[in-house]
């Protein structure tokens, strides 16, 4: 059987893959690390991962690529997850107060693929702008 994922809104469960897939990626963005006391340790966010490595750009966007990962492995038959860092802005350079994350990931379920990307702005170790992205 294929793993559902459930919502607290009036789509109630989703079985199709690019909705699960999109919530999924989104839950992840959003989700507080220690939201769940039953799941404590558990619960994998990304502005978790921000406030532990907020000058360690590298082992932040290792630590995203895997906790993202272990999420999806749960939901999808394969999954395909990378996570890079991203300058858009050469003037800007790497500082500690931005950091943009390109998230590209393909997951399959009963022989369908689905690929869906985000660029996640990173200002001051806050999430500042999420952006849909199609990978090419």
């Amino acid at each position: 059987m294929t793993a559902v994922v459930p919502t607290l809104d009036s789509n109630g469960w989703l079985r199709g893959i690019a909705e699960k897939a999109d919530a999924l990626l989104a839950y992840f963005l959003i989700s507080d690390y220690s939201q769940s006391f039953l799941h404590q340790g558990q619960v994998r966010s990304l502005p978790y991962l921000i406030q532990q490595y907020p000058r360690n750009h590298i082992e932040l966007s290792n630590e995203a690529q895997r906790s993202v990962e272990m999420l999806l492995e749960s939901y999808f038959d394969s999954v395909d997850v990378h996570v890079t860092i991203e300058n858009p802005d050469e003037t800007l350079g790497f500082t500690e107060a931005h950091v943009d994350l390109r998230f590209n990931v393909t997951v399959r379920q009963d022989g369908r693929m689905y690929s869906l990307g985000r660029l996640i702005n990173v200002v001051n170790n806050k999430i500042a702008k999420v952006t849909n992205i199609t990978r090419t």
